[in-house]
């Protein structure tokens, strides 16, 4: 009689293993599914932003600004292209820009 209720038990006890096995498989695979969905809808955004930036080019706006505005000699000109100066100035800007529109954001839906 005690050796049947020790196996009853051990049985119950490797059932509750298998089922604490299969929740914590589901609720990862639930967690993985949510963390892919967010970072798909999230990625899009980003490259939306990023393909909005990229389509502006700032560079040859910059430089016939600069070469009209000074009268720079053309050596000059060359070496900012060179340098790519105006690539950076609108990284810096486009940078700016961002995160201006990120601060529009209320810090309730930023903190967790």
């Amino acid at each position: 009689m005690l050796s049947a209720l020790k196996a009853i038990v051990g049985w119950l006890g490797n059932l509750i293993g298998y089922l604490y096995d299969v929740m914590n498989w589901l609720l990862d695979g639930f967690l993985w599914i949510l963390k892919m969905a967010v970072y798909f809808c999230f990625d899009g955004i980003l490259t939306a932003i990023e393909l909005f930036f990229s389509a502006m080019d700032f560079s040859a706006f910059v430089v016939s600004a600069v070469a009209n505005w000074s009268g720079l000699p053309s050596q000059m000109i060359y070496l900012i292209n060179h340098l790519a100066i105006p690539q950076g100035v609108t990284i810096l800007i486009g940078a700016i820009v961002i995160r201006m529109g990120l601060n529009l954001i209320p810090a309730a839906f930023t903190r967790i």
